[in-house]
């Protein structure tokens, strides 16, 4: 699995793995993520939404396989996060986030 995350920016790993707690105890929510990197809740959800696009690629389902039984959840965590994000751009009118970012710091979760 691990292999398999190294596809994945930096930021989009660290936020994948304390979203669904890969490696950790727990499961942490978007809102404790925003904190713990300094951005804003909807940057969470978007990091989320855009790792979760890339591990639904074709050659990366392949490479999950052996993890099918995780492979629906996170497909099923992707289309929510992809509907969210689709009805806040519908309600703002604009898909554009217009929000000026810091850049990702070092995790101070270890990841390995």
């Amino acid at each position: 699995l691990r292999d398999i995350l190294q596809v994945l920016e930096e930021e989009e790993r660290f936020v994948l793995r304390l979203r669904y707690g890969l490696g950790i105890p727990r499961r942490v929510p978007v809102s404790e993520i925003a904190k713990m990197t300094y951005q804003s809740t909807k940057w969470v959800k978007r990091t989320e939404a855009k790792a979760l696009r890339k591990l639904r690629r074709p050659y990366q389902q392949l490479r999950l396989s052996p993890y099918s039984s995780s492979i629906s959840t996170l497909n099923r965590a992707m289309q929510a996060q992809q509907a969210l994000l689709d009805s806040q751009a519908a309600a703002t009118g604009n898909e554009s986030n217009g929000d000026s970012r810091l850049p990702f710091p070092p995790p101070d979760v270890p990841l390995d």
